[in-house]
């Protein structure tokens, strides 16, 4: 990521995977042209909150804002009702606590957060619509459209909460991987 921001915030968007390249560059002309800037780190010391999924996109990049930028994290971890809650919540504990003790002063105890998504009563379908028209095999770990906005909303919300203690929190940070199998990755809808 450093390596990445370190070019003068120039980021190669044609490298870009699942991901529509021409809005990106419209959407980019747009933030330079209104703020002049596309993306901007917060200054050492500032605050973040962070999605921490326990997979190895988050915990890396919560490293990277840690080591490389100086920045207090503070960790928010959702319960969508994942079928694989049990092992994401046993890697979020476990780099919660490596993360502790290596920056205690910068490090905050992650905020779980339930948000049940997608809706119980039409999950099935977004399966089935993943295997007959994405053409994208079932397997433990499919994601659903929509998933990469309700993090940022969650994010967003509990920033905003943590006003209440005095907290000011400005950047809400999450990641993905390229590999993930979803629209989430992109402005892309079909």
């Amino acid at each position: 990521m450093s390596k990445i921001l370190n070019k003068q915030g120039k980021i190669k968007i044609e490298d870009k995977v699942n991901e529509d390249v021409n809005l990106l560059k419209i959407f980019s002309n747009i933030l330079k042209d209104k703020r002049g800037y596309v993306v901007k780190m917060p200054k050492k010391g500032g605050n973040i909150a962070v999605c921490l999924s326990g997979g190895q996109d988050s915990v890396a990049n919560i490293g990277i804002l840690l080591k490389e930028f100086g920045l207090n994290v503070y960790p928010f971890f959702i319960n969508r009702g994942q079928s694989n809650y049990k092992h994401e919540k046993k890697a979020v504990d476990y780099f919660n606590l490596f993360y502790k003790k290596r920056f205690p002063k910068l490090y905050h105890d992650y905020k779980e957060i339930t948000a049940i998504t997608p809706g119980a009563e039409y999950k099935d379908l977004l399966r089935k619509t993943k295997r007959m028209v994405d053409d994208i095999p079932l397997r433990h770990n499919v994601s659903y459209p929509a998933r990469g906005p309700i993090v940022f909303l969650t994010g967003m919300e509990y920033g905003y909460a943590l006003k209440a203690k005095g907290i000011e929190i400005k950047t809400v940070f999450a990641s993905n991987m390229s590999s993930d199998f979803s629209y989430h990755c992109s402005q892309h809808l079909g």
